[in-house]
């Protein structure tokens, strides 16, 4: 593990040094700036640390106070109406302009296998109510495995809803060549405007994501079937739940490394990175977003995110590394 303040990012962790996996966090964001399995880097990364002191793209960011897109950023909560800051005009995403992606959050614990860092967000920030306490513990198991916590505490009733924002790459640099499968048979449509629609819709054998196939394959079945609004993925899919099986899979066949997700989360946010640009082309890296229903706060078919002063916000992620067999 080391330890040592950088310029515009904040101390620097790396958790299992000298194993084969080897996984680096720093305190802007919280983020995981580096996963390497085996000497490979596993996410889309800048060549140098520092670089994401500015990235506008949340690579490996701590996403909140809520994850993804609060439609035309605005909701209502125990009769009284919030106007958040739209950073996705309309809509506020992940959080607002200032979002927890964007801070220097401080770290309180580091040592060679685990570091947790917590951040305060104070009443009215980004529009939200109540002051939030968040923090995040990293924790490398060994087994190359990695857990994700998550807490928070509030002292008022507000939406939370926290994820981890890696864009995954598996050592490869088309993510259209990855093979993915997701745990769900449902998705929820969106509108134009990129929200949800509200409802949940349950997928078909001929373009379910619940079996292995390349993303380039998923995307293709998808066009037959005229599922989507928008090119390319960034929906949202609901898990059905199977005991001891991953919620997610990431294959890279031509880097032979296959990643695992399990998450205590009702379901995931699937980006192709279709998006990306600068210094990134699209499709260079793949976010799998574990978090609650997109714009929950609106729709009051989706699972509730309002956390209260009498509960613990508490949410965890698992990745599992290994070679393909």
């Amino acid at each position: 593990m080391q330890h040592k303040a950088s310029d515009g990012i904040g101390a620097v962790s790396v958790l299992g040094e000298g194993t084969d996996l080897e996984v680096t966090v720093i305190e802007f964001g919280a983020r995981l700036a580096s996963i390497r399995f085996r000497g490979r880097e596993m996410l889309l990364a800048y060549p140098r640390i520092e670089d994401l002191a500015s990235d506008p793209f949340a690579l490996g960011a701590v996403c909140g106070r809520v994850a993804n897109r609060i439609e035309n950023a605005r909701f209502s909560l125990d009769g009284r109406e919030y106007q958040l800051t739209a950073n996705d005009p309309p809509h506020s995403l992940h959080g607002g302009i200032r979002n927890f992606a964007n801070q220097c959050w401080q770290q309180v614990h580091a040592d060679a296998h685990s570091t947790r860092l917590n951040i305060l967000s104070p009443d009215g920030d980004q529009g939200f109510p109540g002051t939030l306490r968040t923090e995040v513990h990293y924790q490398h198991n060994g087994h190359n495995t990695l857990d994700i916590h998550f807490t928070a505490k509030t002292d008022a009733p507000t939406p939370v809803d926290l994820t981890s924002h890696g864009y995954f790459t598996l050592g490869q640099s088309d993510t259209r060549r990855l093979e993915l499968a997701i745990n769900s048979r449902h998705y929820l449509p969106k509108t134009r405007a990129n929200v949800p629609s509200g409802e949940i819709t349950e997928l078909t054998v001929s373009n379910t994501l619940d079996h292995r196939r390349s993303l380039a394959e998923h995307e293709a079945r998808w066009n037959d079937a005229d599922l989507k609004s928008h090119p390319g993925f960034d929906h949202y899919f609901p898990f059905h739940r199977t005991p001891l099986q991953p919620q997610a899979t990431l294959w890279a066949p031509h880097s032979g490394v296959k990643m695992q997700l399990f998450t205590d989360q009702p379901g995931l946010q699937f980006y192709d990175g279709g998006g990306l640009g600068g210094r990134f082309a699209p499709y260079a890296g793949v976010c799998l977003e574990p978090h609650n229903f997109p714009n929950a706060i609106n729709q009051p078919g989706f699972p509730s995110p309002v956390l209260t002063p009498d509960e613990e916000y508490q949410r965890s992620i698992r990745l599992v590394f290994n070679d393909l067999a």
